[in-house]
């Protein structure tokens, strides 16, 4: 092997790993630590909201599900109008639960761009509050097969378990 080609592979080399740990950084294993993530450490409370297609009166169903360590609230309307109001008793282990999926699904915020003019998708909102104040929110809209608005992460996933939840 030629002794310049063997210096320069072994330069290259080291300019590649060097560029690996300084991008990589010390991980602490901590997500919220990421640009994007709520402050887990504050929240008190999880909303989830799910907005129906555009279709008649009749068949529309939206809602909304709030979750905290006593209490679990749904909410479903149709264009607004309150359709039906269901209460249940919950437990800090759930909110606890709920809080974990947060984490497992990534749900965070993200930029992925504005809608121009995609018409009839469906929406999910999360929301999460300190139990006074909203700490953080955001929302995807999906539409035309693409999503738009400043939500990601694994919604589907994070709505199957807070509507696991509903008795």
């Amino acid at each position: 092997m030629n002794l310049r080609f063997h210096a320069i592979l072994v330069l290259t080399l080291i300019i590649l790993v060097s560029v690996v740990v300084v991008t990589c950084g010390e991980d602490n294993g901590t997500d919220n630590d990421e640009e994007g993530y709520p402050d887990y450490e504050v929240i008190q409370a999880i909303s989830y909201h799910y907005g129906a297609a555009s279709v008649a009166p009749e068949y529309h169903r939206s809602y909304s599900i709030k979750v905290a360590a006593d209490s679990i609230r749904v909410v479903v309307d149709s264009y607004g109008d309150t359709l039906a109001i269901g209460e249940y008793g919950s437990t800090g282990a759930k909110l606890a639960g709920i809080l974990n999926s947060l984490k497992n699904n990534r749900i965070r915020n993200c930029s992925l761009g504005s809608n121009d003019g995609c018409t009839g998708g469906t929406s999910e909102a999360v929301l999460c509050s300190d139990g006074v104040t909203e700490v953080f929110s955001g929302n995807v809209y999906h539409c035309g097969g693409q999503d738009f608005g400043n939500l990601c992460g694994n919604t589907a996933a994070f709505a199957d378990d807070v509507e696991g939840l509903i008795p």
